[in-house]
C-alpha cells in the first residue's frame, strides 16, 4: 500500500493533490498495480534492450575502419521508481494541467506514461547522434524484435531539444527539431518493446551534466525561479562551449590536427612530471629530480603555505 503520510514528507505536494482532483484510492491502485504486477516485467525489458543496443555497437564496429568506429561512453537504463510515478501522475493533473492524464487509472497509465522504461545512451560528440540514430533505426525495423517506434498520433517521434541558434547538426535525418530557450539538448525516441512503453534518450557527456544538474536544481517545481532561469542558461552555454571544442577537435581528424599542429610548434607548456618533486624550502621553487612519485596533497598544502 502506498504510504500517504511517507510520500507527501518526501514530495511536499500537498496543494497539488488536492488540485489534482484524483483520489488516494485512484492512486493507491496504480501504485499496487505497477509495483505488483508491471514493474517487475519492465525490469526484463529495460534489461533486454541494453544488451540489443551492446550487441548492436559491437556488432557494427567489427567492420568499421578505427576513424569510424562507434564510441559509445555508457547505454544505461532505469525503471521508473513508484513514488516517482505517482508524483508524476499529481503533477501533470495539477501543476502542468495535462488533459491526457485526466482519466489515467490503473487500466491505462501504462499506456500514457511513455517513459516508465528510460534507457540513455552517452556519447563523447555530438556528431555521434548519428550512429545512435542507426542503432535505434536498425533495432525497431529487425523483423526478429517485437520492437517498434510508437505512433504517438503526432509528428514529435523521434524529437531533437535544442536551443535557439545551435549549430543544426540534424540536417536530412528524419528527426523533428523542437526549439526552446531552455539549456536542455537531447535526442528522444519513444517505442514499443513487447508491447510495453520505452523511452530512449542519446546526448553526450556535458549535454548529460546539465540535464542532471537542471533536474535537481530546477526541475519540476522551481522553473519559475528567475536567478535559476539565468544562472541554468548561463551554465548550458558553457557547457554547450565544450560540446564544439570537442567536436571541432574531433571533426579535424588526425591528418587535419596534425597539420594543424605547426601552428602552436613555438608554445612551451610546464609539465609537472611524475620524476619531480617540489622543494618547499627553496622560495625560487627549483626542483629535483626523484624516483619516488609526487606526493600531490603534500605539494598543495606546501603551496598553500607560501600564499
Amino acid at each position: 500500500m502506498l504510504d500517504k503520510a511517507k510520500f507527501l514528507k518526501e514530495f511536499n505536494i500537498d496543494s497539488n493533490l488536492e488540485k489534482s482532483g484524483i483520489s488516494w484510492t485512484q492512486l493507491n491502485d496504480i501504485y499496487e498495480h505497477y509495483t505488483l504486477e508491471l514493474k517487475p516485467r519492465l525490469e526484463e525489458i529495460k534489461n533486454e534492450i541494453i544488451i540489443k543496443i551492446n550487441e548492436k555497437i559491437e556488432e557494427e564496429n567489427k567492420n568499421r575502419k578505427e576513424d569510424e568506429i562507434i564510441r559509445i561512453h555508457s547505454v544505461s537504463g532505469r525503471v521508473k521508481d513508484e513514488y516517482h510515478l505517482i508524483e508524476k501522475i499529481i503533477r501533470k493533473r495539477s501543476s502542468e494541467n495535462k488533459a491526457k492524464y485526466n482519466n489515467i487509472d490503473k487500466n491505462n497509465y501504462y499506456e500514457i506514461i511513455t517513459d516508465l522504461i528510460g534507457i540513455r545512451i552517452l556519447t563523447f560528440f555530438k556528431e555521434d547522434w548519428r550512429k545512435v540514430n542507426d542503432i535505434i533505426t536498425t533495432l525497431v525495423e529487425d523483423p526478429k524484435l517485437n520492437y517498434s517506434l510508437a505512433d504517438l498520433g503526432h509528428e514529435y517521434n523521434p524529437v531533437a531539444y535544442m536551443r535557439y541558434g545551435d549549430r543544426d547538426i540534424y540536417q536530412n535525418r528524419n528527426i523533428r527539431k523542437q526549439y526552446t530557450n531552455k539549456g536542455y539538448r537531447s535526442q528522444h525516441y519513444i517505442v514499443k518493446i513487447n508491447n510495453e512503453f520505452c523511452e530512449i534518450q542519446s546526448r553526450t557527456l556535458t549535454e548529460e551534466v546539465y540535464g542532471e544538474f537542471d533536474h535537481y536544481i530546477r526541475y519540476p517545481y522551481n522553473q519559475d525561479n528567475n536567478f535559476l532561469k539565468r544562472y541554468t542558461s548561463v551554465v548550458a552555454e558553457l557547457l554547450n562551449s565544450v560540446d564544439e571544442l570537442l567536436s571541432t577537435c574531433y571533426q579535424f581528424g588526425n591528418d587535419g590536427r596534425c597539420a594543424t599542429n605547426k601552428y602552436f610548434e613555438k608554445d612551451i607548456y610546464d609539465n609537472f612530471d611524475d620524476n619531480y618533486i617540489y622543494d618547499s624550502n627553496n622560495q625560487n621553487q627549483s626542483y629535483e629530480e626523484t624516483n619516488d612519485r609526487v606526493n600531490a596533497n603534500e605539494f598543495a598544502m606546501n603551496m598553500l603555505k607560501k600564499i
